[in-house]
């Protein structure tokens, strides 16, 4: 029997921005307790907002993937 097709998946920014962030933990080239880039920067550098960054690193910070550290910046996770 032929498969069906599968319903198309709407992805929000704050997904997108989540899934690049785990892929770039997870390249290999951050060590636990690394710092990673300023808010600012990650936005910039994915190009979303800073409110979306932000959402997307609660995200991550949910998934214990990576640790924000109020004054002092984000963090991977141990």
């Amino acid at each position: 029997m032929p498969r069906g097709l599968q319903p198309v998946q709407k992805r929000t920014l704050t997904q997108e921005a989540f899934d690049q962030l785990v892929a770039y933990l997870q390249d290999g080239t951050h060590r636990p307790g690394d710092a990673l880039p300023s808010q600012q920067e990650l936005a910039d550098q994915l190009g979303v907002s800073r409110p979306v960054l932000r959402e997307a690193m609660q995200r991550l910070e949910a998934a214990g993937l990576g640790e924000i550290r109020h004054g002092s910046g984000s963090y991977v996770a141990h």
